[in-house]
């Protein structure tokens, strides 16, 4: 849930340690974000926040995929077609 490019270390580290790029992604969970009353303020930080930093994220050549997902439990499914779809190793 870091959405910065600045001094945020896990992008740091994962951009040195790829060979052939990165690609950032976030999952939205609306029905969890119900379930757990995440406020109409904070989500809409979060997607203005998810707009910046793909466009951040652009200019270091890291495209941000931003997807769906309909709880947590449905996330590695989703994360394993994406590892199929772009030939990730």
């Amino acid at each position: 849930h870091d959405l910065r490019c600045r001094d945020n270390s896990a992008l740091f580290n994962a951009s040195h340690l790829a060979q052939d790029g990165l690609i950032a992604i976030f999952f939205i969970t609306p029905i969890v974000w119900k379930k757990h009353h995440v406020s109409g303020c904070r989500i809409d930080f979060i997607l203005r926040n998810l707009s910046l930093l793909s466009k951040q994220l652009l200019t270091l050549n890291i495209p941000l995929l931003i997807l769906p997902a309909a709880n947590y439990q449905e996330i590695p499914k989703l994360l394993l077609d994406i590892v199929t779809q772009y030939h990730i190793n």
